[in-house]
């Protein structure tokens, strides 16, 4: 990814400030939320939900097993070509979507 004089490569300062904001926010939301949510809901029903999240959790496992090493190993081989980069990441997205999509209707 060449950079361009008109374009600006984001600062380490703002990617870590980001990054902490996010884990921040990440704690902060469960704690607000669940209380409602368990009222709503129901310890019983937080059960069931909490499963069917394990087992999705599994299907989605088993559809990415193997794709991000296989991009990584991959995908540097071929890092310098622009083109070819670029039609092998569309390649992965695809593969990816397509065996979640198996995976989910399994």
């Amino acid at each position: 990814m060449g950079t361009t004089p008109t374009t600006k490569m984001p600062s380490l300062t703002r990617n870590a400030l980001l990054n902490s904001m996010k884990t921040v926010m990440s704690l902060i939301f469960p704690l607000i939320t669940f209380p409602y949510v368990s009222r709503v809901l129901g310890a019983a029903n937080i059960g069931k939900i909490n499963y069917s999240l394990s087992i999705v959790s599994y299907f989605a496992l088993f559809a990415a097993l193997g794709i991000s090493n296989y991009a990584i190993r991959e995908g540097a081989k071929i890092k310098r070509d622009q083109a070819s980069l670029t039609r092998f990441a569309r390649q992965i997205f695809t593969i990816n979507l397509v065996s979640s999509g198996i995976a989910y209707l399994a």
